[in-house]
């Protein structure tokens, strides 16, 4: 299977690739969402298809959860309202 064609780009990826901290969650989220059959399943290509990607908050794991340690507050009402 190909890796998501967002992948390269995709915020949430890039801004916490580099944590030591939580980099096993990103990579295990990178084998399921990212390279894995999981793809058509991220709520963040979800989001980015229906809202643009511009309204996809940086710190949404492919899940549609807040990244652990971080919380909604600056999510758009439209994403909060989708995950409802």
């Amino acid at each position: 299977m190909a890796d998501c064609e967002k992948l390269e780009k995709c915020p949430f990826f890039n801004a916490y690739k580099d944590d030591e901290k939580i980099w096993p969650l990103i990579k295990g989220f990178t084998v399921l969402y990212c390279k894995g059959s999981k793809q058509d399943d991220c709520i963040r290509k979800q989001i980015s298809s229906k809202f643009g990607a511009d309204k996809v908050p940086v710190n949404m794991m492919p899940n549609g959860k807040a990244l652990p340690g971080t919380g909604k507050e600056e999510w758009d009402q439209k994403v909060i309202e989708f995950l409802s």
